[in-house]
Formats: C-alpha cells, sequence, structure tokens
C-alpha cells in the first residue's frame, strides 16, 4: 500500500511545527511575567534598604544636634554655676538647667541605643537586597538566555514552515491549499488535518456520510485519486485515510 497524498504529509508536518509553536508560547507566556516579578522585588529590597539607610542618616544628625545642644548646655550650666557661689538668687535657674541638661542627655542615650538597633536593621536590609539582586540577576540572566533560545527556535519553524508553504503551492489540486491551510488553522490553530477514524472526524467526532466516506478512500488510492481536498463538513477541516487502514 503507498504512502499518504503528498500535500496531506506536508500539512501533517504543518500541523505538527504549529502544534510545536502553541507548546511553546505557553511555556515562554509567563516569561515576561516573572522577569518584571524578580525585577520588581529587586527594586522593592533596595527600595526597604535606602528608606532604612535614609533613617538611620536622620537619626545620626538628631543626635549630632542633640550633642551640640548639650555642649551649649553644659557651656551655660559651668558659668551659672560659677556665679551661683556669689548670688543665691540663681538658684532656681541653675537647677532648671540642670534638670533640662539631665533630659538632654537621657534623650540622647536613648537615641544611641535606637540608633545601634537601626544600624542592625540596615545591615541586615542591605544584606538581603545584595542576596536577592545576585540571585535574581542569575535568573535574568538564566531567562535571557532562555528567550534567546525560544525566539531561535520560533524563527526556525517559521522558516520549515515557510519552505512546507512553498512545496504546498506547487501541488496541483482543486482548491488553493496554502490559502486554505491558513484559513482552518486560523479557526483551528494546530489542527488542519483530521483523520477519518471510525468513519468519523477525529477533529469533531461527527460522523462522515457514505459519499464523502467514497471521496475519501478514493482519494488514499493513487489510482483512483481525483487530487481533490475533502473537508469535514462541520470543523472544516482536511479529512485523510491512511491508506495502510484500507482493507484489501
Amino acid at each position: 500500500m503507498s504512502k499518504l497524498k503528498k500535500e496531506i504529509e506536508i500539512m501533517l508536518e504543518l500541523d505538527r511545527l504549529n502544534n510545536k509553536i502553541i507548546m511553546l508560547r505557553q511555556e515562554f507566556k509567563n516569561y515576561p511575567n516573572k522577569k518584571q516579578e524578580l525585577l520588581n522585588e529587586i527594586t522593592e529590597k533596595e527600595k526597604y534598604y535606602k528608606s532604612e539607610l535614609e533613617h538611620y542618616e536622620d537619626q545620626k544628625l538628631e543626635i549630632s544636634y542633640l550633642k551640640e545642644e548639650i555642649s551649649e548646655l553644659k557651656e551655660e550650666f559651668e558659668k551659672l554655676k560659677s556665679r551661683l557661689e556669689t548670688d543665691d538668687s540663681l538658684q532656681k535657674e541653675f537647677d532648671e538647667l540642670k534638670k533640662n541638661l539631665l533630659l538632654k542627655e537621657e534623650e540622647l542615650l536613648l537615641n544611641e541605643t535606637l540608633l545601634n538597633d537601626t544600624v542592625e536593621v540596615v545591615n541586615e536590609a542591605k544584606n538581603v537586597f545584595e542576596t536577592v539582586k545576585e540571585e535574581n540577576e542569575k535568573e535574568l540572566e538564566r531567562l535571557k538566555q532562555k528567550e534567546k533560545e525560544y525566539n531561535n527556535e520560533i524563527k526556525e519553524i517559521e522558516n520549515k514552515k515557510e519552505e512546507l508553504f512553498q512545496e504546498l503551492a506547487q501541488i496541483d489540486t482543486n482548491v488553493d491549499l496554502v490559502k486554505l491551510y491558513k484559513e482552518i488553522n486560523e479557526a483551528f490553530p494546530g489542527g488542519v488535518v483530521s483523520k477519518v477514524e471510525n468513519d468519523s472526524c477525529s477533529r469533531c467526532f461527527m460522523q462522515i456520510t457514505p459519499q464523502i466516506l467514497n471521496e475519501i478512500y478514493r482519494e488514499a488510492i493513487p489510482e483512483k485519486r481525483k487530487n481533490e481536498i475533502i473537508t469535514c463538513p462541520s470543523c472544516k477541516c482536511i479529512l485523510y485515510i491512511d491508506p495502510i487502514d484500507i482493507e484489501d
């Protein structure tokens, strides 16, 4: 028994290539989102680190102001203390100044404690940011390489499809095969050619009428072919039967 008609073989290969493209695109569709998620995570960790670093610098500045204020208070305190020895009326002012100085020193101590805590937070945020940045950049590079491979593979498949379309265009049939294939593929991507099994279309499972079945069987036999393309009345896919399935 002879092989399938050349046009059927070509279209089956086109279906296989189109299905491969569908599969590749399905695998690739999450790549852009994944890349953005990785970039967003880097940005988020960097933003947090810089925010804590800015908080740390603000605390340092506040401590610097406190130290200056305490230094001025101490200077004023010493002056007032000297005057107090000769002027008792300054006692109240002296006590108030001393109290204020103590409060400022307590505030300084508290702020220095908080600053130490902030240093730990900043260092932790920095470590997390640098770790995430390093790991995510490696993953981004891997995705970039996968994207390159994907694009190359799609390009190779499209080139192969174009060669097959050129072959298909040279076959003399009752219809424009290239045009027909592309029209059906728009409606049924990756499933243009449908094998007849159990007298039904394997695409939509519609029972094929005896008249159409006779035409399909005729086209499977080289010496009886009319070189016609027969489509399913229901889904419009191109019908065929493998010659090896025909009983002698």
